[in-house]
């Protein structure tokens, strides 16, 4: 998990405490924080699930396995430090076509 996702996880369960103990104001405040964290540096979205499977259903990507390319772009941000937004990964889909 690298430090973005890390920042996600902690946001989402203090979030759920917040909501557990209905606290509107910190409610408010972590969703805020959960929405920047779930966007990198330059404000794009991060990859997801929902943006993975959106993608495998993409025409223009129907020669390329990209669920296999998604875990070694994951393996190259890490091993590399960087985020993986959507934009790199659809930036490394186009390069393996």
């Amino acid at each position: 998990m690298n430090l973005a996702q890390t920042r996600i996880a902690i946001c989402k369960e203090i979030l759920e405490i917040a909501k557990m103990q209905n606290a509107p104001p910190t409610i408010k405040k972590w969703e805020q924080m959960l929405r920047s964290a779930e966007l990198n540096r330059r404000g794009g979205p991060m990859m997801t699930a929902a943006v993975l499977k959106e993608l495998v259903a993409n025409p223009a990507y129907k020669g390329i396995d990209v669920v296999k390319e998604a875990w070694k772009f994951k393996s190259w941000c890490e091993a590399n430090n960087r985020n993986q937004s959507v934009r790199r990964f659809v930036n490394w889909l186009n390069k393996v076509a």
